[in-house]
């Protein structure tokens, strides 16, 4: 399976818990991409355990999450995802 997680208001709502329930995803053969609508020059300060478990970061500079993963030839199984019209809709000004 292979599993978009999201960060902001996700992950770091409580990322001691989803650091063990990512990790058990991954001990299950499971591949988890961090999916973020942050541009790259905003990944300073980011969890590193964060990185740990992700098999890549994807900054998507905005852009609808699951039209950028697709666009790159990543299909996502499962979308972790406290803002899920994000996955569809991009948050451009």
């Amino acid at each position: 399976m292979i599993i978009a997680l999201d960060y902001d208001d996700t992950w770091t709502r409580d990322p001691d818990a989803w650091y063990q329930a990512a990790m058990i995803m991954k001990q299950a053969g499971h591949t988890i991409y961090g999916v973020t609508l942050r541009y790259p020059r905003e990944a300073s300060g980011m969890d590193t355990r964060y990185d740990k478990v992700c098999k890549e970061i994807i900054f998507t500079s905005r852009e609808a999450k699951w039209y950028y993963t697709r666009n790159r030839g990543i299909l996502i199984d499962v979308w972790i995802d406290d803002s899920p019209h994000f996955i569809l809709r991009g948050a451009q000004k």
